[in-house]
């Protein structure tokens, strides 16, 4: 169904990578700009969290940023769809049938634009022609992938975690499960993702429904 089992290239896993939400970002959720004490602290906390979700969402969103992806994949699962690792699609290069040895790629048909389709939001190729092969390491494909920035939903779960884990943090002790504020009171275990924050990960981790 797409999975990759051969990295030939692709964009380092760095923290600039993986920046879904930066300390400003966090700062202004938690209305404390201009306030600097605090940020080394803050600065772990968001560090952790945008790493900890590119785990959560199967290591799968990095943002875009020009480099080429080249990776070789496994065949379709039903012949006609692949889905892609990394989504959105920001340009494709090539697609092409082959195999893969010890000697490296060895390919024996490379499919014009005219023989698939593409859904770039969701990482999908359809192949409208004759059909993906479906055995293992068959398929090599380059392309870019990502957001430049996060969608709005990503960085709105990824805020309400930060703010979580920088209340837990900030507090009296690190195994802190309620406080009480002007706004009302708060309560909460120390694994907890909000519900609606891991329901947008789970979203974001499946590939065109496929997982």
């Amino acid at each position: 169904m797409g999975a990759y089992v051969v990295r030939i290239a692709g964009p380092a896993v760095t923290k600039a990578n993986l920046e879904l939400v930066t300390l400003s970002e966090l700062k202004i959720f938690l209305d404390k700009e201009g306030e600097t004490a605090d940020d080394n602290r803050m600065q772990q906390v968001v560090d952790g969290v945008n790493r900890a979700a590119y785990h959560r969402m199967r290591e799968r969103f990095i943002k875009h940023n020009s480099t080429n992806w080249d990776l070789v994949l496994d065949g379709s699962w039903d012949g006609w769809l692949l889905a892609l690792p990394y989504r959105p699609i920001a340009a494709f290069t090539s697609i092409a049938r082959g195999y893969y040895s010890a000697g490296g790629w060895v390919s024996d048909y490379v499919y014009p634009t005219s023989e698939y389709v593409r859904d770039d939001e969701a990482a999908l190729l359809h192949n409208v022609y004759d059909g993906w092969p479906s055995g293992k390491q068959t398929l090599r494909v380059v392309y870019q992938a990502g957001f430049t920035a996060a969608p709005e939903d990503v960085k709105h779960a990824l805020l309400q975690w930060m703010s979580i884990e920088w209340r837990r943090a900030a507090g009296e002790r690190l195994d802190q499960t309620s406080e009480s504020d002007e706004s009302g009171a708060t309560s909460y275990t120390f694994t907890t993702i909000p519900g609606s924050a891991a329901a947008v990960f789970e979203r974001y981790a499946n590939k065109g429904g496929l997982i």
